[in-house]
């Protein structure tokens, strides 16, 4: 009993944590925004997969991809103050995940300036059930790798360094035994669809996620097997 009460406690507290500083980083238009949507919020995700073995296409812009030391994570996230306000919640929750122990983070470096420029996380089966995420996470098996979080600082965007830090981790990867790269997008996101349809992803699974009251869940609506193409949505306006 005592136990259960601590632990609702310490999240109590976490969440309040959390929205002080999405308050202080983000402004209270944004904390309200985002408070609403965590008290209840429901979005569909669609699994996507591919091999990681596909040709690394020409023309690339040449970056470093390194697994990064926990001072050169602290130095990414002081980078948030010259981000929208949208971009600095987005880095509070890659902040809050990291605190959590969430996988191994990697940072792209710039090859002609070596700055930091884009973040994101390496997710596997055992990471998941570690952190005990299994309700959050579509299922991965041995030899699945997922990226998750991954996140470009504004200035840096549209200059190909999301694409080709994603094919350099893929040597990464191959190295380390992987077979399958997983992630899961919005159904809704239509950049990252038609960037994810490019590259040979299909789509195994579609699912549903519900936050209320501070908590997620994660429910499989349908499984493909065989997997699916990824469908473009069309255009608001032009449905």
């Amino acid at each position: 009993m005592w136990k259960n009460s601590a632990a609702k406690v310490a999240r109590a507290l976490a969440v309040l944590r959390f929205g002080l500083l999405v308050l202080i980083h983000a402004g209270l238009r944004t904390a309200l925004g985002k408070l609403g949507h965590q008290v209840y919020g429901r979005s569909v995700f669609l699994t996507i997969v591919r091999p990681v073995e596909i040709p690394r296409p020409a023309g690339l812009t040449r970056c470093a991809v390194v697994q990064a030391t926990p001072e050169e994570v602290g130095e990414f996230f002081k980078l948030m103050h010259g981000e929208s306000r949208e971009g600095r919640y987005q880095l509070l929750v890659r902040r809050w995940f990291h605190e959590h122990g969430f996988g191994d983070c990697y940072i792209t470096w710039t090859a002609d300036t070596n700055e930091m420029c884009c973040i994101r996380w390496i997710v596997t089966a055992e990471d998941i059930e570690r952190v005990g995420w299994q309700d959050r996470f579509p299922t991965l098996r041995d030899d699945d790798v997922m990226t998750e979080n991954t996140y470009v600082l504004r200035r840096f965007r549209r200059r190909g360094y999301q694409e080709s830090s994603s094919h350099a981790l893929d040597d990464i990867f191959k190295r380390q035994g992987f077979k399958r790269k997983v992630g899961f997008v919005e159904k809704n996101n239509l950049p990252q669809l038609q960037s994810s349809r490019k590259w040979g992803n299909v789509i195994t699974e579609k699912a549903i996620e519900r936050h209320f009251l501070f908590q997620v869940r994660r429910r499989t609506v349908e499984r493909y097997d065989p997997p699916i193409p990824i469908p473009i949505p069309a255009p608001r306006g032009r449905e």
